[in-house]
């Protein structure tokens, strides 16, 4: 995502700057069209919280560009989605729904916090505004709560955002900023080596009696292998998901019984 002629600021979280990002595009009465496949936060944000402001949004399949395509409104201000669904894996085609989004005067907006830099860079391929939740890869020691949000050019919603920002006061602290630094310092190194063991759990795990599924774009037959082969370099990404056999009482007790797994909560539906 960063190059010299990219702008950017560092947030108090994830959220932080999907909020940030939406507080300046919506004005009353605003829609958005979002990839269906996303964290539970910004989905609830979608959901529940924005419709208060009068702002709407309508969830579609990633995988489904005729989706997307029909759910762009004349007061439609964003299309959102992420590069890696959260959790199911989902991969997107940014350049087409770019595509998509640009014919109808939209900017797109794209969460890459699975992908990463290392792996995938939206702006490559389209996408106007990328996000990240850099607690995750980004950081990569678990002892920091921070955001990114980029734009591709120095325009005028980014001199909004610079205002906004200010006023919403979701801003990251020179200590924490100071550790997200040192973190980025081993993002390419990590993240490969992560995509690569990644890899190897997947292959492991789908030979397992008690697995139903695997879900992870790196295994050939991956709904979304062709497109993720496509646009990501150098892996597939550190994260996957298992689907076990026997529903969800089965997937909970396994999910307790695990030593290097842990269980946080339940994903929406």
């Amino acid at each position: 995502d960063w190059s010299s002629d990219v702008c950017s600021s560092d947030l108090a979280s994830g959220q932080a700057a999907l909020h940030l990002a939406v507080a300046t595009l919506m004005g009353q009465g605003g829609h958005i069209v979002s990839s269906a496949a996303v964290y539970g936060g910004s989905h609830n944000l979608f959901a529940h919280t924005l419709p208060r402001f009068g702002i709407e949004t309508s969830f579609v399949p990633p995988r489904d560009l005729a989706a997307f395509r029909a759910a762009i409104r004349p007061e439609t201000r964003l299309v959102f989605a992420e590069t890696l669904g959260n959790p199911g894996l989902e991969v997107l085609d940014v350049a087409a729904v770019a595509a998509i989004a640009h014919e109808a005067g939209v900017p797109l907006m794209i969460d890459n916090t699975f992908a990463t830099p290392a792996l995938f860079r939206p702006f490559e391929h389209g996408a106007d505004i990328v996000m990240h939740s850099a607690t995750k890869y980004l950081n990569g020691h678990s002892d920091v709560l921070a955001g990114c949000l980029m734009a591709a050019k120095a325009d005028e919603f980014w001199t909004q955002i610079r205002s906004v920002r200010t006023q919403l006061g979701g801003v990251l602290g020179p200590f924490e900023a100071w550790l997200l630094l040192r973190g980025v310092r081993t993002l390419f190194v990590r993240v490969r080596q992560a995509s690569v063991s990644a890899m190897a759990i997947a292959e492991r795990l789908k030979k397992h009696r008690n697995v139903a599924a695997v879900l992870y774009p790196g295994l050939p037959d991956h709904p979304g292998h062709e497109i993720a082969r496509r646009q990501m370099q150098g892996g597939f990404g550190g994260m996957l998901s298992v689907r076990v056999k026997g529903g969800e009482r089965a997937a909970i007790a396994t999910a307790a019984r695990v030593e290097l797994w842990k269980q946080i909560g339940r994903a929406h539906v």
